[in-house]
C-alpha cells in the first residue's frame, strides 16, 4: 500500500472491528431465497438504462451458491451468472458467465473477483457477498459509534491483509456504518488500491422478510466516473424449492425452473 496508509489499529480496536465483522457475516440470510432485481444504471451524463434479473441463491455450512439470469431487455436476455463461494477461506471460489449471443460459457478466475459486474458499479465480489466482508481478506478497526435517526451505527474500517489481496478485491481500504439492530451496513465507502475515494454503496432501505433483515434498495456511486447504480430487489421468496441442477455450470445455459 502507499505510505498514506494508516496504521495499525491498536489490539482493542481490532478486536472489536473483528467481532463487528463477524456478526455482520453472521447475518441470517435465509437458506434458499428467489427475487427479482431491477437494476437503473446512469452514467454522468444522466443517461439511463434500465435492466432486469431473476435472482436465485442457496446456501449451507460450506458454500454459498448464485445464480443470476438477465430477463430484460432483449438485448441481454438470458444472460446468466453463477457463483460457488466456499466459506472455508482456504477454499477456492468458482465462478461462471453465460453469454447467449455467442453461446459460450466463459470462467471468471477467483483473482478477477474485482472486476465490475456486466456494466453495474458492483464487483462480482459484491454481487456473491449479501453485504457481507470476508472475514479472511480484511484486517478490521472499530473507529467508534454513533446514532443516526435513532439508530444506533457501528463504524468499522478494513484493510485487505496483503497486497495480492488489494489487487483481487480492486479495494485498498473500505469504512463501513453497520447498523447495530440488525447487522446490516447502512454505508460503505470503498477506496481504490491508491486510497483515493472509489465508490460509494448506500443501502437505502432494508425490510424484515420471513423473519431476515433483507436490503431490498441499494444505490452503488463510483466517485471517480460519476455512473451510478440503483439494484431494487421485489417478489422475495425464502421458501423457494429449486429444482436439480439450478446451481450446476453445465446447465448455466438453461433457464431454471422451480419445483411445485
Amino acid at each position: 500500500l502507499t505510505p498514506e496508509a494508516e496504521a495499525a489499529p491498536d489490539p482493542a480496536s481490532a478486536e472489536e472491528g473483528l467481532r463487528i465483522a463477524r456478526l455482520v457475516a453472521e447475518r441470517p440470510e435465509g437458506v434458499t431465497v428467489s427475487r427479482t432485481i431491477e437494476m437503473v444504471l446512469t452514467n454522468q451524463r444522466g443517461t439511463v438504462k434500465t435492466r432486469e434479473a431473476w435472482v436465485l441463491k442457496t446456501s449451507d455450512e460450506k458454500l454459498r451458491k448464485t445464480r443470476i439470469i438477465y430477463t430484460a431487455p432483449k438485448a441481454v436476455r438470458d444472460t446468466s451468472f453463477l457463483s460457488h463461494d466456499h466459506l472455508n477461506p482456504n477454499a477456492t471460489d468458482n465462478r461462471w458467465l453465460f453469454i447467449p449471443a455467442v453461446r459460450k460459457v466463459r470462467r471468471i478466475p477467483a483473482s478477477n473477483r474485482g472486476d465490475y459486474f456486466l456494466g453495474t458499479d458492483f464487483t462480482y465480489e459484491d454481487i456473491q457477498s449479501e453485504l457481507k466482508f470476508e472475514l479472511s481478506d480484511y484486517d478490521f478497526e472499530h473507529a467508534g459509534s454513533e446514532s443516526h435517526d435513532e439508530t444506533l451505527l457501528h463504524h468499522i474500517k478494513g484493510q485487505p491483509k496483503s497486497e495480492q489481496l488489494v489487487h483481487q478485491l480492486g479495494y485498498g481500504r473500505f469504512e463501513a456504518w453497520v447498523d447495530a439492530s440488525n447487522w446490516m451496513p447502512r454505508r460503505i465507502e470503498f477506496s481504490d488500491p491508491k486510497l483515493e475515494p472509489l465508490k460509494i454503496v448506500e443501502v437505502e432501505t432494508v425490510e424484515e422478510i420471513d423473519g431476515i433483515w433483507t436490503a431490498t434498495d441499494i444505490v452503488a456511486t463510483h466517485q471517480q466516473t460519476g455512473h451510478s447504480t440503483r439494484f431494487t430487489y421485489r417478489d422475495i421468496d425464502y421458501t423457494v424449492d429449486f429444482s436439480a441442477g439450478v446451481f450446476e455450470p453445465s446447465k448455466i445455459d438453461r433457464r431454471p425452473k422451480m419445483n411445485t
